[in-house]
């Protein structure tokens, strides 16, 4: 704990040739709050977050880790790394598992902070859900502090509840004027008190603006203060008063520097063999500081974005020279993420095949979408140039990537696929992506071709795989023709006849003809006695059909069985959307929101939202009472954009259309003589809860013919609404 003394003045803390000011208030607000279980440092940049905590945790009597957050640790492998170079420097044994820190690492009589800096950085779900879990454990002894731009993206709740939570902000760690003074003094700088007074109104306390102003009184002691000086450019200000004292030498060293992320003391020491300007660095102040629990250095991020734009004055050699020596030195400490990203940028494609030719067979998600981006940015040429690159992407996608979607459940139990060259794969895997995004005309194109390249090489499977999406292009397209000729094709098509029933009956599901769907799929599940290559897909078609038949639980029991499956993105979307149209048609409409807006959040970061537009009419419904909840004030979906609500309903009411369009083609074999073939098709279309104007528009009639053609439905059924109309058509067999 801090004595007494500690409070009584602003004293420095020197670390080489750099100054810490103790901030007394700060101390004492940062001393009560680490008695709690975490501890949230919430404000935006130049409110001095990190060093304020920097300061305090010096003088604490606890043991620290520190782990500098980037947006390179969304790579759950990365992240690792960090996180167990970050938790070994405290333990006294080596560190093998987070889970037995409480009974083996760490003494449970000294009190401990783990620091996450920067938290605001990372967004990747899994990396999250670690942090969340093991920050919102029962450590006695352990506290958190998570420093942050943004509010933590965790649920504190729980902790907030039992009191194990403080929070501290940025109106907190704002310099009283009190303080400002104490900090002038220490730059040997005397205001008058107008100017200081002057200063403070203009910097409200913050803590970067303060010392840009102290550095303007420093330079120019003669001078006044001139306000619009600190409002109008802080780049002006760092130029004029931090780089323009500096030697040349200095300036070219820290915009090299800006090149690179992590700044380890070895690696300086490595690249610059003149130890002085390592040691000048640290006297640009509190710019940049020596970390002491990473070893490394770090550069505010202002000046950091500052030196960015000046790295046009390196020449190209320079900056490659300087990201393959990163690089290298990356690999030295393997650290493989950071070595590819390094050598990306220095356009080393050689090299970077080397790396991936190192990894695993079987590689997590994350990395393998970061490697598949690397490849993919580095263009067709680069293949050309490199044939090794195209073969890794190809491995990378069949190991990984395919993870995200329905083929991944392919490769494992496919013979076919297995043999060969699983010609058209890349193909499929590409068109799927840009089919759940809902780029039809790419996947279309692409999917044709994996159509093409396995029917050349007898890989059913993926040709099966691949007209499937096709089936569902032109399903949201209402191309009636081409989708016959599919459904014809799998049934005349060889393969496991099994996995063939289950595309046709997502078909059959989708347009409503339940008789048509094989009768191994209506029933119950109870166990996956026919198919386990699909059972993710196969559940799925469960839970539509069960939909259809308005058997709601049971639909939510299939999808709940889904849930406890490893199954891909694209399907836990799709899944989690059917959840929330299938609680709204039970009245579950917080149940419906929460699911709905699940389902937002896991699409969001790929765009992957074709599965909503695929609900039809009834996800229409549901955006539709979203928007309403929204514009109310309604709470339960305060973090979908109203805009992404509005543009799936219209996608989802864009579907319906085509899907009325296409069945209607077909409408001449509904069976019942009761009814003309236009009343059938109005019919059809109320059943799919299209309105007046839609089924006009797609039935090119009036508005007015639609009404009279519904009131002559109701009429020959003796229905008196819409739905009554609906059961009795399909008591009838009409419908």
């Amino acid at each position: 704990m801090f004595s007494e003394d500690h409070f009584h003045g602003y004293t420095p803390i020197a670390s080489g040739n750099q100054i810490y000011m103790e901030r007394p208030k700060i101390h004492r607000l940062l001393e009560k709050a680490v008695q709690n279980q975490i501890v949230s440092v919430v404000a935006g940049a130049g409110y001095g977050k990190t060093h304020a905590v920097y300061s305090f945790v010096r003088r604490y009597n606890a043991r620290t880790a520190w782990m500098q957050c980037s947006e390179h640790d969304n790579i759950g492998e990365r992240f690792w790394d960090n996180f167990v170079s970050a938790v070994s420097k405290i333990t006294e044994q080596p560190f093998d598992s987070y889970l037995e820190i409480p009974k083996n690492s760490l003494n449970s009589n000294e009190k401990y902070i783990f620091v996450y800096d920067d938290l605001h950085l990372i967004t990747e779900k899994t990396v999250l859900q670690f942090l969340e879990r093991y920050i919102c454990s029962s450590f006695p002894n352990i506290c958190f502090i998570l420093i942050s731009r943004l509010e933590p993206p965790f649920n504190l709740s729980r902790n907030a509840a039992r009191k194990k939570i403080a929070r501290i902000s940025g109106n907190d760690l704002r310099f009283n004027k009190n303080e400002m003074v104490s900090y002038f003094e220490l730059q040997g700088i005397n205001p008058s008190p107008d100017t200081v007074s002057a200063i403070y109104h203009d910097t409200e306390g913050w803590a970067f603006a303060i010392h840009l102003a102290a550095l303007l009184l420093k330079n120019s002691p003669d001078a006044a203060y001139v306000p619009q000086a600190l409002r109008s450019n802080i780049y002006n200000l760092i130029e004029s008063e931090i780089m323009s004292g500096l030697s040349v030498e200095l300036r070219r060293f820290l915009i090299k520097l800006s090149l690179i992320e992590d700044l380890d003391l070895k690696f300086l020491e490595e690249i610059e063999t003149d130890r002085s300007l390592i040691t000048k660095m640290e006297e640009t102040g509190p710019f940049i500081y020596f970390d002491t629990y990473q070893n490394s250095y770090r550069i505010h991020h202002l000046f950091l974005e500052y030196l960015r734009e000046r790295q046009d004055e390196l020449s190209e050699k320079e900056r490659r020279e300087l990201w393959n020596k990163a690089a290298i030195y990356c690999m030295a400490n393997n650290r493989k993420i950071d070595a590819i990203i390094n050598y990306e940028k220095a356009g080393d494609y050689k090299s970077i095949a080397g790396i991936l030719y190192s990894l695993p067979l079987v590689i997590p998600e994350q990395t393998g979408r970061f490697i598949l981006d690397v490849l993919n940015r580095a263009g067709e040429s680069i293949s050309r140039e490199h044939p090794e690159i195209g073969l890794i992407r190809k491995r990378v996608l069949e190991s990984n990537y395919l993870n995200m979607g329905f083929i991944s459940r392919i490769v494992p139990h496919s013979a076919e696929a297995m043999g060969g060259n699983r010609s058209g794969m890349l193909e499929l895997a590409q068109g799927e992506n840009f089919f759940f995004r809902a780029e039809l005309g790419e996947a279309e194109k692409l999917l044709l071709e994996a159509v093409e390249k396995a029917r050349k090489m007898e890989q059913s499977e993926i040709e099966n795989c691949s007209l499937f999406y096709l089936l569902r292009i032109y399903l949201s397209q209402g191309k009636s023709i081409e989708i016959e000729n599919i459904i014809k094709g799998f049934e005349e098509r060889p393969g496991k006849m099994s996995y063939l029933d289950i595309f046709s009956g997502w078909y059959y599901s989708q347009i409503g003809k339940k008789d048509q769907i094989a009768l191994w799929l209506k029933r119950e599940y109870t166990g996956n006695e026919k198919c386990f290559i699909a059972c993710g897909l196969e559940r799925m078609v469960r839970a539509k059909h069960f939909f259809s038949e308005k058997r709601y639980p049971a639909a939510l029991s299939c999808l709940k069985q889904l849930a406890n499956l490893k199954i891909s993105l694209m399907g836990s979307i799709g899944m989690t959307a059917l959840e929330a149209v299938c609680r709204y048609r039970l009245g579950d409409r917080e149940g419906a929101f929460t699911a709905l807006a699940q389902a937002c959040r896991l699409a969001a970061p790929s765009g992957f939202f074709m599965s909503f537009a695929e609900l039809g009419k009834d996800m229409r419904t549901l955006a539709e009472a979203a928007i309403r909840d929204h514009d109310s004030g309604g709470s339960l979906l305060e973090d979908v954009p109203v805009q992404r609500l509005r543009e799936i309903r219209r996608s989802a009411a864009d579907y319906a259309k085509k899907l009325y369009s296409h069945t209607r083609q077909g409408s001449n074999g509904l069976n019942g003589e009761l009814l003309s073939n236009k009343e059938k098709e109005v019919l059809f279309a109320l059943s799919q809860g299209l309105t007046m104007k839609e089924i006009a528009g797609a039935a090119s009639i009036s508005p007015n013919t639609v009404k009279s053609i519904k009131r002559s439905i109701f009429n020959k059924l003796g229905a008196l609404n819409r739905s009554d109309a609906v059961r009795i058509a399909a008591e009838k067999g009409i419908l």
